[in-house]
C-alpha cells in the first residue's frame, strides 16, 4: 500500500512543482521584474517577519553606557549635523540630519542622497539612520528629513492642515527638498555631484511621486530614485493595517492581555537585541498582525494630535486636552485609518476643493498607478519590494511588474521591511546607485570599486 501511495505521490509532487513555478509566469518572464531569493533568511509568514525589521539597526553600535540608554547617542548619529531651515513663513523651521562625506582623498565631489521615512517617521529615526549609515559607508553624503505625517514635517513644511493625500504630501516634500538642496549646494559648493532620492515604505511612494513632479518641472534634477517597499494603493494597504489593530476583538477576553504582553515582548526583545535574526521569533501571525497594527495606530494617533494642537481638527476631537487629558488621548486613539480618511482627509478637501470628494477620487489619485506613465518611462527609477508584503497586493506587483519591468526587484521574503538587516538585500539596494559614487570612465579600463574604497 505504501508502495502504490509513492508511486502515486512522486508524479503528483513533480505536477505540483511545475505548477508552482507558473503561478506568476508575468513576474519572471524575460524584461519583467527581477526575483530574488533569500535562501537563508528564517521566513516564518509575512506578518512575523515583518517584525524582523527590528533587527535592522545601526551597524557596529554603541555600546556603552550611553549607548544603551540612549540608542541615538552613538558614534555614526554623531557623526551627522542636527540643523534646520526655513520652508513656509509663519511656520518654524523643518529640521534635517546630514552626514556629509569628509572627501579627503583630492576633495572629490560625492553624491548627495535625500533620504525619506516611512509613516509619520522622524527624520532621525532608528531605521532612518540606518539607511542612511548604508548609503555613507558606500561614498553618499546623506540628509534626512520627517515625514508629512510627522508632526515635526506637519508645523514646518506642510502647506496644507491635513496631511494624508499622497499627491500633495509629495508635493510639500518637493518643495522642502528644493530649499534644503539649494541650502547645501551654497554650505557646501565643491563636495556636491549628483543628486539621489531615496525612500522606503510611505516615503517610497513619496520618492516615485517626486520622480514624476521633477520630470515634469525639473526644479532639482534627480539622477536616481531608490524606492524600498513602497505600497501602490494606499487603501489597500490601510484596510490592512485597520484589520490587523482590530485582531484583538477576535481574540477570548481572557486572552486578550496575554496576547498582546506576548507580542509585544517579543518586539521589544528584538530591538533590545534579546533575540538574534537566526532564530525563530516564537510568535503566531495574529500577535504579530496586532503589534503592526498597533504600531500604525500609534503614529497615526500622534499625527492627530498634532493636527488637534494647532486647532486644525475641523470640530472632530470634541475632548478639551486642558479638562481631560486621558479622555483626549482615547479619543485620538479610536481613530482607524479609514476613520482619518472619512473624518479628516475626506472633510478637508471637499472644502477646500468646494464640492464633495469621494474616497475613490482620493485613492485613484493619489496612488501610483495615476502616474504609470511616467514611471514605466524613466529609467532611473528602482524599486525593491517582497512577494510577501502586506502594503501590496498580488495586483500591484503584477502591475509593478508590467510597468516597470527590470527596474523592479522583488525578494521571496521578508513582509514589510523585515528583510533590511540582510547584507545581501543591502547590497542589492547600494548596488542600485553604486555607479553615481564610482561612474566608469568613458575611456580605459573599467574602475575596481573594492580597489577605490581601500585607496580612501
Amino acid at each position: 500500500m505504501r508502495d502504490f501511495e509513492k508511486t502515486r505521490l512522486v508524479p503528483a509532487m513533480m505536477l505540483l512543482c511545475v505548477f508552482m513555478a507558473l503561478l506568476k509566469p508575468d513576474l519572471v518572464a524575460e524584461g519583467k521584474a527581477n526575483i530574488v531569493h533569500l535562501p537563508d533568511y528564517p521566513a516564518e509568514n509575512a506578518m512575523v517577519d515583518t517584525l524582523r525589521v527590528g533587527f535592522f539597526r545601526e551597524l557596529n553600535p554603541d555600546m556603552s553606557f550611553w549607548g544603551r540608554e540612549y540608542p541615538g547617542y552613538s558614534e555614526f548619529y554623531s557623526r551627522g549635523d542636527d540643523d534646520s531651515i526655513k520652508i513656509l513663513e509663519g511656520h518654524p523651521e523643518m529640521k534635517y540630519k546630514l552626514w556629509m562625506q569628509e572627501n579627503k582623498k583630492n576633495k572629490e565631489k560625492t553624491p548627495l542622497l535625500l533620504l525619506l521615512p516611512g509613516t509619520a517617521v522622524a527624520y532621525n529615526g532608528e531605521s532612518v539612520i540606518a539607511l542612511a549609515q548604508i548609503f555613507y559607508e558606500k561614498g553618499f553624503s546623506v540628509a534626512s528629513i520627517s515625514n508629512p505625517l510627522n508632526w515635526e514635517f506637519m508645523e514646518s513644511a506642510s502647506s496644507v492642515d491635513i496631511p494624508g493625500f499622497a499627491t500633495q504630501d509629495a508635493a510639500d516634500v518637493y518643495n522642502a527638498l528644493q530649499i534644503l538642496v539649494s541650502h547645501l549646494k551654497k554650505e557646501y559648493p565643491d563636495r556636491i555631484s549628483t543628486l539621489v532620492l531615496a525612500g522606503y515604505s510611505l516615503g517610497a511612494m513619496h520618492a516615485l511621486i517626486i520622480s514624476d513632479i521633477d520630470g515634469r518641472e525639473k526644479k532639482i534634477g534627480f539622477s536616481r530614485f531608490v524606492a524600498i517597499n513602497p505600497p501602490v494603493d494606499l487603501m489597500y494597504s490601510m484596510k490592512n493595517i485597520d484589520r490587523f489593530y482590530e485582531k484583538w476583538r477576535q481574540w477570548p477576553q481572557g486572552k486578550i492581555q496575554h496576547n498582546m504582553n506576548e507580542a509585544a515582548d517579543v518586539y521589544i526583545r528584538i530591538i533590545e537585541g534579546g533575540i538574534t535574526p537566526a532564530y525563530k521569533l516564537g510568535i503566531t501571525q495574529d500577535e504579530a498582525e496586532f503589534i503592526i497594527g498597533y504600531a500604525f495606530r500609534l503614529q497615526l494617533s500622534e499625527a492627530i494630535f498634532s493636527i488637534y494642537r494647532r486647532g486644525k481638527d475641523m470640530g472632530n476631537i470634541k475632548v478639551q486636552k486642558k479638562l481631560a487629558k486621558d479622555k483626549l488621548y482615547r479619543e485620538i486613539r479610536r481613530y482607524s485609518y479609514r476613520d482619518y480618511v472619512n473624518d479628516f482627509l475626506m472633510k478637508y478637501y471637499s472644502e477646500k476643493l468646494g464640492r464633495p470628494l469621494t474616497i475613490e477620487e482620493i485613492n485613484e489619485n493619489s496612488g501610483l498607478r495615476a502616474i504609470g506613465d511616467s514611471l514605466s518611462k524613466n529609467p532611473d527609477i528602482r524599486i525593491f519590494h517582497n512577494m510577501d508584503d502586506f502594503v501590496a497586493s498580488d495586483g500591484d506587483r503584477e502591475w509593478l511588474s508590467e510597468n516597470i519591468g527590470d527596474r523592479v526587484t522583488f525578494f521571496d521574503h521578508g513582509g514589510h521591511l523585515g528583510n533590511l538587516y540582510l547584507p545581501e538585500v543591502q547590497k542589492r539596494i547600494t548596488d542600485s546607485v553604486i555607479d553615481l559614487v564610482y561612474p566608469e570612465p568613458k575611456e580605459g579600463k573599467k574602475v575596481d570599486i573594492k580597489e577605490e574604497k581601500q585607496k580612501e
